[in-house]
């Protein structure tokens, strides 16, 4: 078998590996020229998103009559009321964070970009269906994000000694062995077909 043959037979593997290559070296490159603007704007990101996803925990009609009963009727009191769920969420996401790194140490941005990817494909997912169960909903593309996110988030961790946060070779090795990984796992071997399906908007 000749090296035409062999490519015309992987095209889709080739395919794959030419995306990922390429995206982790135009991505990796962003990082490392803005690494400390994209901290802080992931941090708010990160915090957005989880206030999003609180505050819609709960319905609009919960919120209104905590401000109402907790106001008593007074202007100044339901401000407070409002600033009190409001933080509430805030606190959350400090929460989150301040867990995550207890147990893996400070977030690089390509870990923080990585969460970002995961959490909120599981709350489009949930939101566009209205049922918690589409966090699994069988779809390839939702397990290739899950598994891109929490390949990148555990080779950020594991390669931190050897390849500072900042550095492009960090990102570059992090992000292209997610997506690798991804797309041979759910695009090349469907994968999916093996996982749990806990919705039924799958097609």
């Amino acid at each position: 078998m000749n090296l035409n043959e062999l490519s015309e037979e992987n095209q889709e593997l080739l395919l794959i590996i030419t995306v990922g290559i390429s995206a982790a070296l135009v991505v990796s490159d962003w990082i490392a020229e803005n690494y400390y603007l994209l901290e802080y704007l992931f941090v708010i990101l990160l915090f957005g998103l989880v206030h999003e996803a609180w505050s819609n925990f709960q319905t609009d009609d919960t919120s209104l009559e905590f401000i109402q009963i907790f106001g008593g009727g007074s202007r100044v009191m339901m401000q407070a009321a409002l600033l009190v769920l409001i933080g509430g969420s805030v606190i959350v996401s400090l929460e989150l964070q301040r867990f995550v790194e207890s147990k893996v140490g400070p977030l690089s941005v390509v870990q923080m970009l990585s969460l970002i990817v995961v959490l909120s494909r599981a709350y489009v997912n949930v939101y566009d269906s209205r049922d918690i169960a589409a966090v699994l909903d069988g779809r390839p593309d939702t397990y290739a994000t899950y598994t891109a996110g929490l390949s990148a988030f555990l080779i950020s961790w594991k390669i931190r000694s050897q390849y500072p946060v900042q550095g492009e070779a960090h990102n570059m090795i992090t992000i292209a062995s997610a997506i690798l990984i991804a797309g041979v796992l759910f695009y090349y071997f469907d994968f999916s077909e093996y996982l749990p399906t806990l919705s039924d908007s799958h097609s």
